[in-house]
């Protein structure tokens, strides 16, 4: 399988199991890599009360997103310039063009799509 060991410290891979036992499906110990999220948001909340709902009024996006985007810039010498009105699947994703810093020079585009 190449699914991940589902014995880690947070034990996500015991959601895992009661969910497939409640469906009457076999687990084999392995949590698939697209089922990571889902399972540690559960164990966090069952094991440690952590909330990500709660804890999303004191990181809010835009914010998090800025800072990311100015660690980047400063850490590889670049600079981003948002295109406003990007030709894109949803009305939410953003375009950025992606320039050196010290040059000036353009570099290339990328998506952001915090929605998937």
């Amino acid at each position: 399988s190449s699914g991940i060991n589902a014995e880690w410290p947070l034990r996500p891979g015991k959601s895992k199991e009661r969910e497939c036992k409640e469906n009457g499906e076999e687990f084999s110990g392995t949590i698939q890599p697209w089922d990571i999220y889902h399972y540690m948001q559960i164990t966090e909340k069952e094991q440690y009360s952590v909330d990500t709902e709660q804890l999303k009024q004191y990181f809010p996006m835009d914010v998090v997103t800025k800072g990311l985007l100015q660690i980047y810039q400063d850490i590889f010498n670049l600079r981003f310039e948002e295109i406003s009105d990007p030709a894109a699947w949803h009305p939410e994703v953003k375009l950025f063009s992606v320039f050196d810093k010290t040059t000036s020079a353009f570099l290339g585009q990328f998506y952001m799509d915090l929605h998937p």
